[in-house]
């Protein structure tokens, strides 16, 4: 095999590397580009006890970012950092807290990332973040 049988052999398979790459970039770019599957899923509905959604909306009108780790459970009002549960003054709002999370805990499993809602008097939109 002489030399320049060689440079040709190495010059096909450069362009043939390079086709591929390209052909495999505009296939991700077009799937990213598309959308996909939202991270979170679709929101749920989690039904409580009215007291509990009442005390939920006590806690903040905008939705909570709630946060359970096994036995551990924070949450976070606003753009506040994360905060224990037992930094809420309130029991009640405490315990409406600890049943919320029972309940999603019931759907999602005992570790979850989610942003909680009162939709309405029993009831609580639930979206999953991780």
């Amino acid at each position: 095999m002489t030399l320049q049988t060689l440079l040709i052999i190495v010059m096909l398979t450069i362009v043939v590397v390079l086709a591929l790459g390209w052909w495999v970039a505009t296939r991700v770019k077009r799937e990213i580009d598309e959308g996909g599957a939202p991270v979170g899923g679709a929101p749920r509905t989690v039904t409580v006890r009215p007291a509990c959604a009442l005390q939920i909306a006590r806690i903040s009108s905008e939705p909570l970012l709630v946060k359970r780790e096994e036995s551990d459970l924070r949450y976070q009002v606003e753009d506040k950092a994360l905060k224990p549960l037992a930094s809420l003054a309130d029991r009640r709002m405490r315990a409406a807290l600890r049943e919320a999370a029972v309940a999603v805990d019931a759907v999602f499993g005992p570790r979850w990332t989610a942003i909680i809602q009162v939709s309405s008097e029993a009831a609580l939109t639930v979206t999953r973040l991780s």
